[in-house]
């Protein structure tokens, strides 16, 4: 096995090939660096680490809600807390729990993105105090995002937006027709109308949340920019596509976010990184579909197998 520096010297040797010949070391060597980002901040820190492919089980859902509630536990009611978040997104209702949880009943709280936060997990940020972001880190559209199955055993993440759209874009072209052709049938026929009110729903409820916390926390005495920030969020003024990347200049400058920038080399940035790096490799190698995880324990999530039709 090879030879584990102190984590406490950031290494000169690439944190990525260094991980790779470090798979197996595991938590152990993830806890030392929980514990140094601890040191640096002075805060406590979670992480929640998904993966980036849409697979079962990967989305922000009500399962993880048990697993965030072990994560803060031993956090104190007023102690500042950090979460480490890396995800395409998911449910926003869950986004409401998990912010709660996160906040308890006062304490200071921050999103550090090591990557991506898309989407529900934008929405997260927005319940922050501040947003953590490097050069790689990147927010997206808050509109909210369902696995869609496009043939049995190949999931993809639908943006709900994209949902609502392929509704409305058939509705006005049999419209415009004047009448319905047997090519619309089978289309129509695909059509389910309750996933479209329910798509409908998510993106209101996302709407909702954004611009409370945004009032709340995140633009607290500026209140009145926040309509503007979540129009844009939302996709209905500047980003057009769900996956449009929102870098730590455009939340900053832009949508006027708390944004806290660490430059690449930065040595606090370095240690959150290598935490990122080393919980996302994890995961891959266990066909883990996202950690949950603070300085104490470790809480994987299997890949959801789903049943052959």
């Amino acid at each position: 096995m090879p030879q584990i520096e102190n984590v406490q010297v950031v290494p000169q040797t690439p944190t990525f090939s260094r991980v790779l010949n470090e798979i197996g070391s595991g938590f152990p060597l993830r806890q030392r660096l929980f514990k140094r980002i601890q040191e640096v901040t002075g805060r406590k820190l979670i992480s929640y680490v998904a993966v980036l492919t849409p697979v079962p089980g990967a989305d922000i859902n009500p399962m993880d809600l048990s697993a965030f509630a072990d994560l803060v536990k031993g956090v104190g009611p007023v102690e500042p807390l950090d979460l480490l978040i890396n995800s395409l997104g998911g449910s926003a209702d869950v986004t409401e729990k998990i912010v709660e949880l996160c906040r308890g009943v006062g304490r200071p709280f921050r999103v550090i993105v090591p990557n991506f936060a898309k989407s529900a997990a934008t929405l997260i940020g927005l319940g922050a105090d501040e947003i953590v972001m490097s050069d790689i880190s990147q927010l997206g559209p808050v509109d909210p995002q369902f696995v869609h199955f496009v043939r049995p055993g190949q999931p993809a993440l639908m943006p709900a937006h994209s949902i609502i759209k392929s509704y409305e874009d058939l509705v006005r072209k049999i419209n415009d027709q004047g009448r319905l052709l047997p090519a619309d049938v089978p289309q129509l026929a695909s059509i389910d109308l309750a996933y479209v009110d329910l798509a409908r729903t998510a993106i209101a409820r996302a709407e909702s949340l954004a611009k409370s916390w945004l009032r709340k926390y995140m633009l607290f005495g500026r209140d009145e920019k926040a309509d503007a920030t979540v129009e844009i969020l939302l996709g209905r003024t500047k980003y057009l596509s769900h996956g449009q990347v929102v870098n730590h200049q455009e939340a900053h400058d832009l949508l006027l976010l708390n944004v806290k920038y660490l430059p690449p080399g930065d040595d606090l940035w370095e240690l959150i990184w290598e935490l990122y790096v080393r919980s996302d490799m994890s995961c891959h190698q266990g066909q883990i579909a996202k950690l949950f995880e603070n300085d104490t324990i470790s809480i994987a999530m299997r890949v959801a197998v789903q049943p052959k039709p």
